[in-house]
């Protein structure tokens, strides 16, 4: 008899579980203030659930996104004494460039901002208060990355000196060499990205005697040198970061297409630079990030141990995501070989004739060049 109860028991029960019951969208948020930028960008998004394949809700707009109507955002500027100096109210904005390619829904997405003209006070703190009318507010806080205090020792603004990869060895002969950036840290910006960028123009040609000029395009290549944070700053308190010469080649040689129909003028000649005249052909950038940028950073990178588990962080209380700042610091129209002191055309023998570059037919268009264009 017990076993029959029992099994009428079991047998009346169902199977059957509503996990989407009751269930309560959260707020996901992620903005990075920008202190030398004219406009600030911010996305406030909410997760989902539905029954059946979530995939299929991933790729629905109104699934990820609020209505505009149902909340109203500000970035609330406040000084070092706490006090309110300024409220920016948040507008909404439709973009169509999001990537198709992804899970979620695309090419359109709703973005938020607001407007800075000349950029935000580097001394003031930023709180994002969202309002919603029938749930639970979010809210963050985050100071500024100080960009302006980035000091720069290698290399330095209209200095006259190149970013030495390549030393000249004899009449014409060239070895590789590393270059190291130096530069005075931010105090509240732990970790740094530093890129190179390249100026070249792109000729394409219609014959292989290069006679008749089909196009010719001013292009940009970015060569990724690293991240770097408090570990590579030195007894002196700079923080070094090493551009290797023959990694950078080997990188426009594998980058670049080599085709006999395209010649490449290194950077642009400029008669009036300063200090003299010369040939410019790299920005050096250096990117700086937060304290809770770094530390999202540090919680998202790719597992390497045993224990595959890793914690969630946000910083946004009630909600989910990421409320930082970033900054730029860029030092433009880096000349490809020294214009003072000892000349040095080490680098542009380099463009011209390394084992990675040479088939890349680049030329030099400063006139005076043993390697001209002309």
């Amino acid at each position: 008899m017990p076993l029959l109860l029992a099994a009428a028991v079991f047998a009346g029960c169902s199977t059957e579980v509503d996990l989407s019951a009751d269930y309560k969208p959260t707020t996901v948020v992620y903005g990075l203030l920008d202190p030398v930028q004219d406009t600030q960008w911010v996305k406030i998004n909410k997760t989902f659930l539905g029954d059946g394949n979530n995939f299929d809700y991933a790729i629905i707009r109104d699934s990820s996104e609020y209505d505009f109507s149902s909340f109203v955002a500000t970035v609330v500027e406040l000084n070092e004494d706490g006090d309110v100096v300024d409220t920016h109210v948040l507008d909404s904005l439709t973009i169509n460039n999001k990537d198709i390619n992804g899970v979620f829904y695309a090419p359109e997405q709703t973005v938020y901002y607001f407007p800075s003209p000349g950029g935000l006070n580097q001394d003031n703190t930023f709180r994002l208060e969202v309002d919603f009318d029938e749930k639970n507010d979010v809210d963050a806080t985050t100071d500024i990355v100080k960009v302006d205090e980035i000091v720069m020792e290698a290399p330095m603004q209209n200095a006259g000196t190149n970013i030495q990869l390549a030393q000249s060895v004899g009449e014409f002969g060239f070895t590789y060499k590393t270059y190291t950036v130096r530069f005075f840290p931010i105090d509240n910006a732990p970790f740094y990205e530093v890129t190179l960028k390249f100026y070249y123009n792109e000729l394409v040609w219609a014959d292989e005697a290069h006679t008749v000029l089909v196009s010719e395009t001013f292009r940009t290549i970015d060569y990724f040198v690293g991240s770097f944070d408090q570990d590579n700053i030195n007894s002196s308190g700079k923080l070094l970061a090493d551009i290797s010469g023959e990694a950078f080649f080997a990188f426009l040689g594998t980058n670049l297409i080599k085709d006999p129909l395209i010649t490449r003028e290194i950077g642009w000649y400029d008669p009036d630079g300063v200090p003299e005249a010369g040939t410019r052909a790299f920005d050096l950038i250096v990117r700086a990030g937060g304290e809770d940028l770094f530390t999202y950073f540090q919680v998202n990178s790719p597992v390497t141990g045993i224990i595959q588990e890793r914690p969630n962080y946000t910083n946004i209380n009630g909600g989910l995501g990421l409320f930082s700042s970033r900054a730029t610091h860029v030092v433009s129209g880096i000349f490809l070989t020294n214009v003072t002191g000892v000349p040095n055309e080490g680098v542009e023998r380099a463009f011209v004739n390394s084992e990675y570059t040479q088939g890349l037919n680049f030329c030099n268009p400063n006139p005076t060049s043993a390697l001209s264009c002309e």
